[in-house]
């Protein structure tokens, strides 16, 4: 069809394209990490650490919940009580640095525990816990994402596409979203629900973005055009 044609053609460019973020939309100079750090400036000076989580006891129970959730059979009572004290140092570094792109988010403590035990009952590892809960925290600033489609449809479209390069995977759907006349949350639909109808076919996160960004640019719904493109 002529819809599928234009799908097709766009969908070459952009899988280019999408190449170049991934190599040069990495680290401090992506789109998500610059966006969430200056929306942090601003927002930091409003913010009092005392506003999250002053009470130790909430602290260590939202730490116990995190941690009900992710797999740390494999470590010794020594090991995964170090673990947890790391885990924990790092939230709280996350949630009150003045250098820190998602201390800007509101109520910042809660969110980025929230983030963190969807993400463990989602399977994110325990190893690569922190970088996923500060992506997400970055994409919610800087997209239009909210906390629970990222987390559980990042999760699940890294699973699909055996990716762990969380902070590079949402710096290019951020640049996506900057670029394209497609919203992040409808990217990332898309490809959440194209990753897996396609699944086994060897599909690279790079063709599948493109494809997501292609069928959002022309008004498609994820509902019904993941399983149209697969046919």
């Amino acid at each position: 069809s002529s819809l599928r044609s234009i799908i097709t053609s766009e969908t070459k460019s952009l899988s280019s394209r999408i190449g170049e973020m991934f190599n040069n939309l990495f680290g401090y100079n992506s789109p998500l990490t610059k966006f969430s750090f200056a929306f942090n400036q601003v927002t930091q000076a409003f913010s009092k650490v005392g506003n999250v989580f002053n009470n130790a006891i909430d602290f260590e129970a939202r730490m116990t919940d995190v941690f009900k959730t992710v797999n740390i059979d494999d470590l010794s009572e020594d090991q995964a009580e170090q673990f947890m004290q790391n885990f924990g140092d790092t939230i709280s570094e996350l949630a009150t640095s003045r250098s820190s792109s998602v201390s800007g988010l509101s109520d910042s403590m809660s969110e980025l525990f929230n983030i963190a035990i969807q993400a463990g009952s989602a399977g994110i590892k325990k190893e690569n816990l922190a970088e996923f809960v500060n992506t997400i925290g970055e994409l919610v600033i800087a997209s239009d994402l909210s906390a629970d489609q990222g987390t559980s449809e990042i999760a699940s479209l890294a699973t699909i596409l055996q990716t762990e390069e969380y902070d590079r995977l949402g710096s290019t759907i951020v640049g996506l979203g900057n670029e394209y006349n497609a919203t992040e949350s409808k990217i990332v639909s898309f490809a959440q629900r194209l990753a897996g109808v396609s699944s086994g076919t060897n599909i690279s996160t790079q063709d599948v973005l493109a494809l997501s960004t292609a069928m959002a640019s022309v008004g498609l719904e994820s509902e019904g055009g993941g399983t149209a493109m697969s046919q």
